[in-house]
């Protein structure tokens, strides 16, 4: 694993066996973290609060990041919570799941209308000014500002 220059907001989250940063919303599982799933009261601990989806730290006014494929970015939607702009860019860089093309996509079925099935081979880093919730699942935003990266060789690039 390459060197990981973490941001000064994560530094407090605890490390995994890897030494990958556990984000705020992992949930554990028998003391151990399952990557897999989001913790449905931290997520409520995010919206109540308006906090950062990755390291649990309060979110900057009208500075909300998400990372989205296709379908999230076309109708500003996301069922991933706000992060600060260097939570969303380190996830970007070094999450083994948004870093790898073939990393295994979990697939619930029925669990949120309209997710893909497989990965897409485009995402996108998005900075919201405005948020609005829909449900217990979903954010809606207002898009500032658009980044987009797809896969070279199975790994994740900006475009």
């Amino acid at each position: 694993m390459r060197e990981m220059i973490v941001p000064k907001l994560m530094q407090d989250l605890q490390i995994d066996e890897r030494g990958y940063p556990i984000p705020y919303f992992v949930p554990f599982v028998n003391g151990k973290p399952n990557f897999k799933y989001q913790d449905a009261k931290k997520k409520e601990i995010c919206r109540k609060y308006m906090k950062c989806h990755i390291c649990g730290n309060r979110l900057f006014d009208k500075s909300f990041w998400f990372i989205c494929g296709p379908l999230g970015y076309l109708n500003h939607v996301s069922s991933d919570e706000a992060m600060h702009e260097d939570c969303a860019r380190f996830s970007m860089k070094y999450c083994p799941h948004l870093v790898n093309l073939k990393a295994e996509r979990k697939v619930t079925e029925g669990a949120l209308g309209g997710q893909l099935d497989y990965k897409p081979d485009r995402l996108f880093l998005v900075k919201a000014d405005k948020l609005f919730f829909i449900g217990s699942v979903h954010t809606k935003f207002r898009i500032k500002e658009t980044h987009s990266f797809h896969y070279v060789e199975n790994k994740l690039v900006p475009l």
